[in-house]
């Protein structure tokens, strides 16, 4: 029996997104290599199956997230209660999952309802410390790939439970070797696997004036509440029409918007009122469209939150240079790490503004830097180092 790849991805909710590209290019090169596909999805997944031919089931997340649970209890409140117990709920409601999950194993048993054979090259591409824990020792071999460090007290326990676990059935992956090397660090095997994405055959060329484009959805850990700021700075250029801004003002689907972001975008609709050459993206972009945002932006603004994206990827910087266009992303982070000496200007320390206007209007030569990118982070790659 040939191998075939099964993905379990509860992360995969919607057709756009980290997850969805992520899953997406690995299936596209694995049928160019005959390899049989199987996605198994988050329980929300409600698109579409006629865009790839490998098979697709609704199976994984039946628990749900904290993240799920939260919005869909402050979705039915009114607006000012919301504001003041966002935050709170939804740390509540990630605890109360955490703790459910762990002492249920339910993810353990949904996988254990699967058809998965015993020779299935079976990927967890936004695998949980717990996860990790649950699967340790079970009689299949998985691979887990981290995205990021543990992001609680729980999360560091179960790692640490993990290290005095037998968990010789699962192969360690993350896509960063930041994080790879800070696991390493604390004893746990890790290999670093390369971020896959297709990129659509596009012949676009930056558009004129120079655009500053901020894309995906709107959250408060990228940043997006520093737009109007950053926007009102370049007032002068924005009339003069020697500037654009693009800033996408769309949210995660089926959650409610976080307070500061609500407010961030009806700030932004105002200044689109009073100022001209800013466009809010208000609606959900196509993969096609969503490549055609990167082709045409001059720069990519990338100004996540140090903290939570120190060792972190970003599939929007890996798409950026992908296409050959640079982007600005936060100093002392793995960002920072992945760009050349070239583009060292493009690094965010603390002023935003004076970043922007330090690279407003440069042209850097990105061919090199675009070549040796989709060598680097090819599905090929990673479909290679899998299927081995």
């Amino acid at each position: 029996m040939t191998k075939r790849l099964v993905i379990l991805d509860q992360g995969l909710s919607q057709k756009a997104g980290h997850y969805f590209e992520y899953d997406y290019a690995l299936a596209l090169e694995a049928q160019k290599q005959n390899i049989d596909v199987h996605i198994y999805t988050h329980k929300n997944w409600s698109e579409s199956f006629d865009f790839i031919t490998p098979y697709f089931s609704v199976s994984i997340g039946s628990l749900g997230t904290g993240r799920d649970k939260a919005h869909a209890f402050l979705a039915k409140l009114p607006k000012s209660v919301r504001e003041l117990l966002y935050k709170p709920a939804r740390l509540f409601y990630r605890a109360l999952t955490e703790f459910k999950a762990h002492s249920n194993n339910q993810f353990v048993a949904e996988i254990a309802q699967l058809s998965l054979n015993s020779d299935d090259v079976i990927l967890i591409p936004n695998a949980s410390y717990d996860d990790a824990l649950n699967l340790a020792g079970t009689d299949k071999a998985f691979n887990i790939l981290f995205r990021q460090l543990p992001q609680s007290r729980s999360e560091e326990k179960r790692l640490m439970q993990l290290l005095h676990k037998d968990h010789t059935n699962l192969t360690i992956w993350t896509d960063t070797d930041d994080l790879t090397q800070w696991l390493t660090a604390r004893g746990l095997k890790a290999s670093t696997l390369p971020i896959p994405m297709h990129v659509p055959t596009l012949n676009i060329q930056p558009a004129t004036p120079y655009t500053f484009a901020i894309l995906g959805p709107a959250r408060s850990e990228k940043n997006t509440q520093m737009m109007p700021d950053l926007i009102r700075d370049f007032e002068q250029e924005l009339r003069d029409d020697k500037v654009v801004f693009v800033v996408q003002t769309t949210c995660i689907k089926g959650q409610i918007v976080e307070p500061i972001i609500d407010k961030t975008i009806n700030e932004l609709k105002r200044l689109v009122k009073e100022l001209p050459n800013i466009r809010l993206i208000d609606h959900e972009l196509s993969q096609e469209e969503f490549y055609t945002e990167i082709a045409q932006s001059s720069c990519l603004l990338i100004p996540y939150n140090k903290e939570r994206y120190q060792n972190r990827s970003s599939g929007l910087l890996v798409q950026a240079l992908l296409c050959g266009r640079p982007a600005i992303v936060p100093r002392e982070t793995w960002m920072a790490g992945q760009l050349p000496s070239e583009l060292s200007r493009y690094i965010w320390d603390n002023d935003l503004v004076k970043t922007c206007r330090n690279v407003f209007n440069t042209k850097p030569d990105m061919t090199a830097i675009q070549k040796e990118w989709r060598a680097k982070h090819s599905a090929r790659k990673c479909i290679n180092l899998l299927m081995k």
